[in-house]
C-alpha cells in the first residue's frame, strides 16, 4: 500500500506522524529482535514481513469497513491466504469482544487530517465517545508489543483532532493490541501524555533540521 501524502492548505507536502517518529528509531530494537526470531526459525524474512504487514493492514481495514457498514473479508484482497484471513478474523473477534464490553460510540474511522499550525498530517484509527461521554482517540495495533513511540503517535493524532474540532478536547488515549494468533486483546488507557507530545514536537523539529542538512550535504 503506497504511503498517504499529506498537503497543507497551500498545497505543500507535509510529513506524516509516522514519518516524523521514524527519526526516533525507537521501534528498531523490537524489529531487530523480531527479525532475529524469524531467522532463527528458518523462515524467509521478506515473506514473514509481507505477511505480518498484510494481516495488520487487513485487520485495520476490516474494522474500518465494519464501522462504515461494509463488512466483507473478501474485499481485503486476493493476496490474502486462508491462514491470513483466519488471523484477520481472530483480530475481529478480539475487537468485537472489547467493543461489546464497553459503552463505545464511534464518531469516525481513518480520518485524515493536516495541522496548519504544526505542519504535519496523520490518519487516526478511531475517534469515539467512551463510557461516560469521554471523547477519546483509539489506535489499534496488531504487533506483539506496545512501544513508547505509539504514545507519541496517538497524542499527535489527538492534537490533530482538537485543532480541527475546537471545543471538543480529547480526554483519554486508548491503545488496543489485537492478538493475531490467539484472539486476545490488550487494552491500554492513558490520560496524561504531555511528555509524549513534547517528544513528538522535538522529533518534528529534528525532522525539519535533518531535511535541511540533507540539502546542504547533497
Amino acid at each position: 500500500m503506497p504511503p498517504t501524502i499529506y498537503k497543507n492548505a497551500a498545497g505543500e507536502r507535509v510529513p506524516s506522524v509516522t514519518t516524523v517518529l521514524k527519526m526516533l528509531g525507537w521501534s528498531t530494537e523490537g524489529l531487530v529482535w523480531w527479525a532475529y526470531n524469524v531467522g532463527r526459525d528458518g523462515l524467509d524474512l521478506n515473506e514473514a514481513r509481507s505477511k505480518a504487514c498484510n494481516v495488520g493492514t487487513a485487520a485495520h481495514q476490516a474494522i474500518e469497513n465494519e464501522i462504515k457498514d461494509r463488512v466483507n473479508l473478501s474485499d481485503l484482497g486476493d493476496e490474502m491466504s486462508d491462514e491470513m484471513l483466519a488471523q484477520v478474523e481472530t483480530c475481529m473477534e478480539s475487537w468485537h469482544r472489547w467493543r461489546d464490553q464497553n459503552n463505545l460510540t464511534l464518531i469516525n474511522a481513518e480520518m485524515r487530517l493536516v495541522s496548519e499550525e504544526m505542519q504535519y498530517g496523520g490518519t487516526m484509527d478511531i475517534a469515539a465517545i467512551y463510557g461516560d461521554q469521554r471523547r477519546v482517540i483509539l489506535d489499534i495495533k496488531t504487533g506483539g508489543s506496545i512501544y513508547p513511540d505509539h504514545l507519541c503517535q496517538i497524542v499527535a493524532y489527538a492534537k490533530l483532532y482538537e485543532e480541527h474540532f475546537p471545543g471538543k478536547p480529547i480526554s483519554e488515549y486508548h491503545l488496543i493490541r489485537l492478538g493475531k494468533e490467539d484472539g486476545s486483546f490488550h487494552h491500554h488507557a492513558y490520560v496524561d501524555l504531555d511528555n509524549a507530545w513534547e517528544v513528538f514536537r522535538h522529533a518534528l523539529a529534528i525532522y525539519r533540521l535533518h531535511k535541511g542538512l540533507k540539502k546542504q550535504a547533497s
